[in-house]
This record gives C-alpha cells, structure tokens and sequence, in this order.
C-alpha cells in the first residue's frame, strides 16, 4: 500500500558500507529505490502542519541531544513479515529520539498498539513461505554497518510512495 500527503522523521545513516545493505533491499524490500536506508523515528503521518511547523517541533524536542554512535548487524524476523536489520548500539539514543519527537503536535500521531524498538528495514513479505526462505537466506549476513548519528531528516511522501527531503535537523547537544 502506497501512502501519500504524508511526512515522517528519519535517521538517515552515512555509511560506508550500505552497498550490502540495498543489494538485500533490492532483492527483498518493495522500497528500494523510493527512500534510502533508513531507521524510522516518527511513521508516516498525515497533518496540516507546515514543512517549517515539523521542523521547528522537532529541532525543539531533540534540543539537548548529542550525536551518537549507532552500530547495526544481523538480521531478524517481525510478524513473518518484515526483515529487519538489527541495531546493536545507539538502541537507548534511538528510543530517546522517538519518545522526544513524539510530543507536543506529534503526539496524536504515535500508535500505542505497537512496541517501537530501533531497526532498519531490509525485507518486507506478504506470504509466510517466501518470508522464511528469505530469513534462512540471509542467516550469514552478519557484516557490521556502523556509523554517528549527529542529524535527522524530515521527509514527504510523495503519490510515488517516494520519499522527497525537506529539513535536516541537526543533534548538537545545545
């Protein structure tokens, strides 16, 4: 399902071996190619706010944050559903960033039906079958991605399902 009109917060993660990380995304993700790797702060979310209005709430809430060091390897199954590429280090900072955006105008927006807990998204399947095949596929898959998370982006989505950038807002502690 596409979902349009809408905008969610990112940490868009630099790093240097993401090449292993979209060969897995070509193969098994229908996002590849849309939006970049990617570990969701705020899900999609549909709102009247402006580009600016987003921004100005977030740089408000992540005030105080530093950058962080963020450490992701392994790759796990959710719901016989998703594969998702497991963060090893930066999980606190990572549920810290979430709880903080999610305030505020953004608070309407977070489903309590659902545990968050840090990820990036490599696979998604709609049929058990090919979702365990792929899961015992990539059972070696063990190389490590690290990267510093000093910044996270706002982006729209657009009638695509394609994401389009719109502020960066920057963790520097202040």
């Amino acid at each position: 399902m596409i979902m349009t009109g809408l905008r969610a917060i990112l940490i868009l993660p630099r790093l240097d071996n993401v090449e292993a990380i979209e060969r897995v995304r070509k193969r098994y993700d229908p996002s590849f190619g849309k939006i970049a790797p990617h570990n969701t702060l705020v899900f999609p979310f549909k709102s009247g706010m402006t580009t600016e209005e987003v921004h100005a709430h977030a740089e408000a809430a992540l005030k105080g944050c530093d950058p962080f060091s963020l450490q992701m390897r392994g790759v796990t199954g959710h719901e016989s559903s998703h594969l998702f590429l497991n963060v090893i280090r930066g999980n606190d900072e990572i549920i810290d960033l979430h709880h903080r955006l999610y305030s505020g105008p953004l608070a309407m927006y977070r489903n309590r039906a659902y545990t968050f807990f840090p990820h990036l998204t490599v696979g998604r399947f709609f049929d058990e079958g090919t979702f365990e095949e792929a899961l015992a596929t990539l059972e070696s898959f063990d190389e490590p991605f690290e990267t510093t998370v000093d910044e996270v982006t706002i982006i729209a989505i657009d009638g695509s399902g394609c994401a389009n950038f719109q502020s960066v807002v920057h963790l520097n502690g202040e």
